[in-house]
C-alpha cells in the first residue's frame, strides 16, 4: 500500500484512493468553476448565432446584436451565479441539475425579454431568431452540464477527484448514510473510517474500518489527511446525549480547517439557520460554511489580483522610496520573511518591510513586538504606526497566497498556541488571510496581550467568513483608507 492512500475493507479498484498530488481537479474549484462560466458564455454565444444563421440567411451581425449578446452572457452570469449554478454539483442528480438550468434559463430570458422591452425594443423584432435563442440556448447549456457531470462521474470512478470522509455514527442513521455512498461510486467520497463508541454498533457499518471513539477523531482527521467529517448522529430532544456528542465533535475539531457536515436524520433540521444541501438524497447541513465558495471566491480571485496589481503600480515610487529607507537606516536585507498559515491551514511565505534589527529567536518561539521594543529600528516605528510594513504583501496577494481583504495571518506558532485557547479559532483559516480585515477595521490590530483580545478578534473574523460579500470587502476597504492606516495599537 503506498502512502497516504487507505482502502475501506469492501472497497473495489476503481473506488481506491487515488494520490492527489497528481489529482488536477483536487483543490481546484475556482478554477472548475471558471471552466463552466467560460462554457456557459461560448453557449449563449454560439446559440444566437446557430439561430440567426437557421432563422436568416441573412442574418446581420451588427454592433447592436453584438451588444445584446454581450448583455445576455452578462445576465446569464449573475443569474446562474444567483442560482447556485457555480458550486459543486457533486451528490446531486441529473434531474436536479436539468431542473435547475431550465429555471436558471427562463429567468434569463425573461429578464432580457424584459430589459429588451423597456429599453430596447427593436432588438424584438427578429422573434423568430429570439425564440431560437433562447431554445438552442436551453438545449446547448443542458447538454454541457450533463456532459460534464458524465465525465466527472466517469473520472471519479477510476478513482480520481476523490474526497476523504470521516462518519461520526455507527447507529443505523449512520449505516444507512455508509450504505448510500457505497452504492454511489460515481460520487468520489471515500470513507476512511467510522467514529463511534460502541465498537460493536461499528462493526456493522458495511466493512467500514471503526478508527475508535470521539478521542480518536482529530487523530484520524489529521493522519489520514480527510477533507469531511460526516456527523450521523441522532439528534431530538429525547437523546440529549447524541446531541451533546455533536457538539463535543465541533468542539474537538475547532482546531481543524475540515469541512463539518451534519446529517439530521429528520427533515425538520432544515430550520437550523445554516446552509442545507443534498448528496444522494441525503439532507446535509453545512455546519462550517462560508459565501465565499464556487463562482464568488473566483470573483473574489481576480478582484484581489487587479486591484493588487494596479496599487503596486500607483505605490511603486514609495516602495522603492521605503526600501531605500530601510538599507540607510539599519544593516540586514529589505524584507522580512515569516511562514504563515494560509487558505485551508497550508502554509505560504509572507512579506513584509522589515521593522526590527535582526535578532534571532528562540526555536519554536515569536515574540511579538511591544510598546517601546528596542528591536524595532528609527524607520520600522514610522512604517508600523503608519502600517506601511505591509505593503509588501500585495505581492502575496498577486501570487494568490492572500486576498486584500480577510483574516489577519498570525504567525504559525501563535496558531499552535491559540487554536488550544480559543474556540473555532482554526475555522479563520476556511478562506485566505488578507492584508486588513473586518477585526483591523473595528480596533482589533497589532499586539493581543490578552487571550479576550485575540477571542474578540477571531469572533470578528468568523463574522466576515459567514457574512461575505463584496460590498462588505469594499466597505472594509473604504474604511481601511480612511482610518485604517494609523492605529494608536500598532507599534
Amino acid at each position: 500500500m503506498q502512502p497516504n492512500v487507505f482502502y475501506t475493507e469492501k472497497l473495489n479498484p476503481a473506488k481506491v484512493m487515488s494520490d492527489r498530488r497528481h489529482d488536477w481537479l483536487i483543490g481546484h474549484t475556482a478554477l472548475t468553476t471558471f471552466i463552466y462560466a467560460v462554457v456557459d458564455a461560448l453557449a449563449v454565444i454560439a446559440s444566437a448565432f446557430l439561430a440567426g444563421y437557421i432563422t436568416n440567411e441573412s442574418f446581420n451581425i451588427s454592433l447592436g446584436t453584438r451588444a445584446a449578446i454581450l448583455i445576455a452572457v452578462l445576465v446569464t452570469w449573475i443569474v446562474f451565479n444567483a442560482a447556485r449554478m457555480y458550486v459543486s454539483w457533486r451528490g446531486r442528480s441529473y434531474v436536479d441539475q436539468v431542473r435547475a438550468v431550465i429555471i436558471s434559463w427562463l429567468s434569463v430570458s425573461f429578464i432580457l425579454s424584459m430589459m429588451a422591452y423597456l429599453v430596447w425594443p427593436e432588438i424584438l423584432s427578429d422573434r423568430s431568431w429570439v425564440l431560437a435563442w433562447a431554445t438552442f440556448g436551453l438545449l446547448m447549456i443542458v447538454t454541457i452540464r450533463v456532459l460534464t457531470m458524465a465525465t466527472l462521474r466517469a473520472y471519479r470512478q477510476k478513482g480520481h477527484n476523490h474526497k476523504r470522509i470521516v462518519i461520526v455514527g455507527g447507529g443505523n442513521w449512520g449505516q444507512h448514510v455508509i450504505s448510500r455512498i457505497n452504492t454511489a461510486e460515481w460520487l468520489g467520497l471515500d470513507i476512511v473510517g467510522v467514529i463511534d463508541e460502541d465498537a460493536e454498533t461499528a462493526a456493522n457499518t458495511d466493512g467500514v474500518v471503526h478508527r475508535g471513539g470521539l478521542s480518536k477523531l482529530l487523530d484520524v482527521v489529521t493522519e489520514h489527511n480527510v477533507d469531511e467529517v460526516w456527523i450521523c448522529l441522532p439528534i431530538g430532544s429525547r437523546r440529549t446525549a447524541c446531541s451533546d456528542q455533536i457538539g463535543d465533535v465541533m468542539r474537538m475539531l475547532n482546531t481543524s480547517t475540515v469541512t463539518q457536515r451534519l446529517l439530521p436524520e429528520i427533515e425538520e433540521m432544515r430550520i437550523l439557520d445554516r446552509p442545507v444541501t443534498e448528496i444522494v438524497g441525503l439532507p446535509v447541513v453545512n455546519l462550517t460554511s462560508s459565501p465565499i465558495q464556487g463562482a464568488p471566491r473566483f470573483g473574489k480571485a481576480i478582484f484581489d489580483r487587479l486591484l493588487a496589481a494596479i496599487i503596486i503600480l500607483l505605490i511603486s515610487p514609495i516602495l522603492i522610496a521605503i526600501a531605500i529607507a530601510i538599507k540607510l537606516d539599519s544593516r540586514g536585507p529589505i524584507l522580512f520573511h515569516q511562514k504563515r498559515h494560509g487558505s485551508d491551514g497550508k502554509p505560504f511565505t509572507m512579506f513584509k518591510f522589515r521593522t526590527m534589527r535582526t535578532h534571532a529567536e528562540q526555536p519554536g518561539e515569536v515574540t511579538q513586538a511591544c510598546r517601546n521594543d528596542d528591536r524595532v529600528t528609527r524607520i520600522g516605528n514610522f512604517l508600523r504606526r503608519n502600517s506601511l510594513d505591509e505593503l509588501p504583501q500585495f505581492f502575496n496577494v498577486i501570487l494568490g497566497d492572500m486576498s486584500v481583504v480577510g483574516p489577519r495571518p498570525h504567525a504559525i506558532e501563535h496558531n499552535e498556541f491559540y487554536k488550544t485557547q480559543i474556540d473555532s479559532y482554526m475555522q479563520r483559516h476556511r478562506v485566505k488571510p488578507g492584508i486588513t480585515g473586518w477585526a483591523q477595521i473595528n480596533g482589533f490590530r497589532g499586539a493581543t496581550e490578552s487571550i479576550e483580545k485575540m477571542r474578540q478578534r477571531v469572533n470578528h473574523d468568523l463574522y466576515y467568513i459567514e457574512r461575505w460579500s463584496f460590498w462588505l470587502d469594499i466597505k472594509i476597504i473604504l474604511r481601511t483608507i480612511v482610518h485604517g492606516f494609523r492605529h494608536d495599537n500598532a507599534y
